[in-house]
């Protein structure tokens, strides 16, 4: 379902004032002033995938614009979608160039030591696909290979262990660079999430999936000091998971339930 449904309007705006109205929090500016600018501007990496795609008349569409809408709504701000990438969304945050990074990279110790993060939004799999020839069936069976990943700011998962394995990590640009990467023989296996690894099985019968390397989480990100402006996102977020409208979307374009979500 590719839409995002009306949510009670009233009910999130009076969420909204009365989260931001705690006295402990009446020396953050940030949200007055974005209150007063009228608009939320969302900072979305357009990678092609169903979290963030243009449509064939160029229109934003995707989970990571759904929620942007929905929080711009929740606040009655307007919506400014600001396209970044994964390699600089947190330096546009940190600068004052968008307001909340929704494309923000999955939830981890490098990321939290930088920005804060809000309550995740979505979930996935991180997926290790190799051609089919070849036999794994631990971690310890990529020592040596040349892996393919997506770019990112920080190390994660299983490249934060790249030295015990002695694996060498590629960046390509995107998930067709990866396939091309596997099956041109550049790449021996490639770490992806599960709704790209998933796109890239059903075209290559000579492709599989060997291991499951855990879950990650992704939720909008946004500069340390900025607490109203974090409280208001989170009980947001909480409406739209009690009223079922996260799952929703999460379902619609990721083609599976969400998680249930942990609380950091």
């Amino acid at each position: 379902m590719r839409c995002v449904h009306a949510l009670a309007r009233r009910g999130l705006l009076g969420l909204a004032a009365t989260a931001a109205a705690g006295p402990a929090l009446a020396s953050d500016h940030a949200f007055d002033q974005l209150r007063a600018a009228g608009r939320l501007r969302a900072g979305i990496d357009f990678d092609d995938t169903p979290m963030a795609f243009r449509t064939a008349s160029g229109a934003a569409d995707g989970l990571a614009v759904a929620v942007a809408a929905l929080l711009a709504r929740g606040m009655g701000l307007d919506l400014e979608i600001v396209s970044v990438s994964k390699l600089d969304g947190d330096v546009a945050v940190q600068a004052g160039r968008i307001d909340l990074l929704v494309s923000a990279p999955p939830v981890s110790i490098a990321l939290a030591r930088e920005l804060m993060v809000a309550d995740p939004y979505a979930s996935f799999h991180r997926k290790l696909i190799t051609r089919r020839s070849l036999a794994i069936s631990r971690v310890e069976d990529l020592d040596g290979f040349n892996i393919v990943t997506l770019p990112q700011r920080w190390p994660a998962g299983l490249e934060e262990s790249s030295r015990r394995l002695r694996a060498n990590f590629l960046r390509v640009a995107d998930a067709a660079a990866i396939e091309q990467a596997l099956l041109s023989g550049t790449a021996d296996a490639a770490i992806l999430p599960d709704y790209m690894a998933s796109r890239i099985l059903e075209r290559r019968a000579g492709l599989e999936e060997k291991l499951d390397l855990g879950q990650a989480w992704i939720g909008a990100a946004l500069p340390y000091g900025q607490h109203t402006l974090l409280r208001v996102i989170n009980s947001l977020l909480y409406l739209a998971r009690r009223d079922g409208q996260l799952a929703i979307l999460h379902r619609g374009f990721l083609d599976r339930p969400m998680a249930m979500v942990p609380f950091f």
